[in-house]
């Protein structure tokens, strides 16, 4: 099922969520929905269901427009954060339930449904209540309760939120794994960039209700946009330096602070802005032994196979990725090099790219 949203627009008690978002979501494609809280992406999900409806706009369905479509119509299966469980059934109960409300054969009923418990290996807990079962078991029910009724459209709110870090990689690859062997439609709404980055096809980031920019995951990690996507898609964050570009005999160099930065032709702003960020990555910025400039270390934050060490100097605090085992201090003083070939430059008033 192909996706279209033109111009929607959700308010409530006059305050607008969603603002004039277009976007289109291809037949087949995983677009995740990433963003902070609050940003309007859970509600744009739940004007997609048809739970809510657009103030403005349009919905289309493979070119068909279903803003008055109701929701149990539209062909949709959802997975929601809390799982929904029913406590008082069992797992069959839970995974039958969309084939009953749909007055089913019994048959077929029974067929489906030992069809989801052996692609999700439910097959041994099919008579258990949910409080009985594991954060990961009542996930793959939530899952498989979404995909017996054989959806065109799979939506998803935030469904790993409540899982410990080990079992939100196992149903990362699931969840993953599922969609492409079945090739259903998805949108999955997140505020979790690695989530988003490893699973999706192609992301959509929104910020105050308003679409940021979409684009697949490598594209928004490796050129960003703006200064929000920069900030918001890689971890460690990216650095975000206030600089002054000059030209030094024909040589463009960032100053910042007392520091002179040669920039490389290849990355030159194509414009230039009253007020510049100047942005660098963790994993480019490198501990040097000669040369470089002087920092104080701030803060070392050890991540097991890397060290996150944020130093301190010209007035602002710096983050850089280095392995294990420098042996340094709060306190230290360490000399770093940035690798300018790895750049971004922004207008700091508008926030976006200026390359």
């Amino acid at each position: 099922m192909r996706v279209r949203l033109n111009n929607i627009s959700k308010e409530f008690d006059g305050t607008a969520v969603v603002k004039n978002l277009c976007l289109s979501i291809e037949d087949g494609e995983f677009m995740a929905l990433l963003g902070p809280s609050g940003c309007g992406k859970t509600t744009t999900l739940l004007m997609i269901a048809g739970i809510y409806s657009p103030s403005a706009g349009t919905i289309e369905f493979d070119g068909r427009i279903v803003n008055r479509l109701p929701a149990k119509d539209r062909h949709v299966g959802m997975v929601f954060q809390s799982y929904a469980l029913y406590p008082h059934m069992t797992v069959y109960e839970n995974l039958i339930f969309p084939l009953v409300i749909q007055k089913k054969p019994k048959v077929e009923m029974r067929r489906e449904a030992m069809r989801m418990a052996e692609m999700l290996g439910l097959t041994d807990v099919l008579d258990r209540k949910p409080s009985m079962l594991s954060g990961g078991q009542q996930q793959r029910v939530a899952l498989g309760r979404a995909l017996i009724k054989k959806p065109r459209l799979l939506l998803f709110d935030e469904p790993l939120s409540n899982l410990d870090a080990r079992l939100r990689i196992t149903m990362r690859a699931e969840i993953k794994r599922l969609q492409r062997e079945l090739g259903i439609t998805t949108i999955y709404v997140t505020h979790d960039q690695t989530e988003a980055l490893t699973m999706a096809d192609r992301i959509a980031v929104m910020r105050d209700g308003v679409l940021e920019a979409v684009g697949p995951a490598e594209l928004l990690h490796e050129h960003p946009p703006t200064l929000f996507i920069a900030e918001f898609i890689g971890h460690p964050p990216m650095n975000l330096l206030d600089v002054v570009l000059e030209d030094h005999e024909g040589q463009l160099c960032a100053r910042l602070g007392s520091l002179l930065l040669e920039v490389p032709r290849w990355r030159s702003p194509q414009r230039f802005a009253s007020r510049v960020k100047m942005g660098i990555r963790p994993l480019h910025v490198t501990l040097v032994r000669h040369g470089g400039y002087p920092a104080t270390v701030y803060l070392i934050e050890p991540q097991g196979n890397q060290d996150v060490i944020i130093c301190e100097m010209e007035g602002t605090r710096i983050s850089l990725v280095t392995t294990p085992g420098h042996n340094l201090a709060m306190g230290d003083t360490v000399h770093i090099e940035f690798q300018m070939d790895n750049v971004y430059f922004f207008d700091a008033e508008s926030g976006k790219s200026l390359l």
